[in-house]
């Protein structure tokens, strides 16, 4: 599994690719000899929508480990 500060940084990105292609904001641009295009990138937004989540769980899963305290024992009782 990646560090946590690998998972906040992808999900700060993937988190930017998605603002960028619901405000529209997303393009490609090409230039062949002199002519040069701009394109608007439109992709499935569900696929980066559970990309996010994915990574929010396992940032989520990382800081839960880090501040998970030792659970306590059972009280040691005697049989007779």
């Amino acid at each position: 599994m990646a560090s946590l500060t690998d998972l906040q940084t992808r999900l700060a990105e993937a988190e930017a690719a998605l603002h960028a292609l619901q405000t529209g904001q997303a393009v490609a641009e090409t230039q062949i000899d002199n002519i040069r295009t701009k394109y608007a990138i439109l992709l499935d937004e569900g696929g980066l929508v559970t990309y996010i989540a994915d990574l929010k769980s396992q940032v989520g899963t990382l800081l839960a480990g880090a501040t998970e305290t030792p659970g306590r024992r059972a009280p040691v009782g005697v049989i007779w």
